[in-house]
């Protein structure tokens, strides 16, 4: 009796387990209908329309804080004009003025990726090739509750 309990609770749990694992609206449970490509892999199409977020924290040498800026000035008015670039924002640690967070919004992916063939990007590119960050951490994202 025992044994028939265990097994109906693990059967239910998996059923309600697989329940929520499908998306909103979708019945059937075949691998695609679930996400998944043939290689196990999430749909790649899916993930890459999604809008990405980056978010940058830098930490600049002091003493070249206004070279960091004049290369900012290029790199965010040059990325607010392409068309998958949703937002870019330069934003100053109010504690620290050598800190700076860049949070930057792309339509996908892929417009994240042409960001970082553009020549304004180059200026920011250039100016930390020169030593210029004395450390940094990213983070990309993906939007929950997102407006553009």
């Amino acid at each position: 009796m025992l044994l028939q309990i265990v097994i109906a609770a693990v059967l239910c749990l998996s059923a309600q387990v697989h329940a929520l694992s499908l998306p909103v609206g979708h019945t059937r449970t075949s691998p695609r209908a679930l996400g998944f490509n043939l290689r196990g892999g999430r749909a790649r199409a899916a993930a890459a329309s999604e809008p990405l977020a980056v978010v940058v924290s830098v930490e600049i040498v002091p003493e070249r804080v206004p070279e960091f800026l004049e290369a900012m000035q290029i790199d965010v008015s040059g990325s607010r004009e392409e068309a998958g670039c949703l937002r870019f924002d330069l934003l100053k640690d109010a504690d620290a003025p050598n800190k700076f967070v860049f949070y930057e919004v792309y339509a996908d992916s892929a417009a994240a990726a042409v960001h970082k063939e553009t020549s304004h990007y180059k200026a920011w590119a250039d100016f930390k090739a020169s030593g210029g960050v004395v450390n940094q951490a990213t983070s990309k994202c993906t939007a929950i509750d997102f407006t553009s």
